[in-house]
């Protein structure tokens, strides 16, 4: 399912919200800023998939 929900559009942004997350944790940024970093990226994914599957 998840394999289904992650489509070659939606790995380009799943790949930023990782670097930025290791961005992140380089700089020494709070914890709960690259949750809500990783959080965030998360959501978009998913909703960019449920977006793209109704077209």
């Amino acid at each position: 399912m998840i394999a289904r929900l992650i489509d070659d559009i939606t790995w380009p942004v799943l790949s930023i919200v990782a670097v930025a997350a290791v961005l992140a944790f380089g700089f020494d940024a709070p914890l709960d800023i690259i949750i809500a970093v990783l959080l965030l990226g998360i959501v978009t994914v998913l909703a960019e998939s449920r977006i793209r599957s109704r077209i």
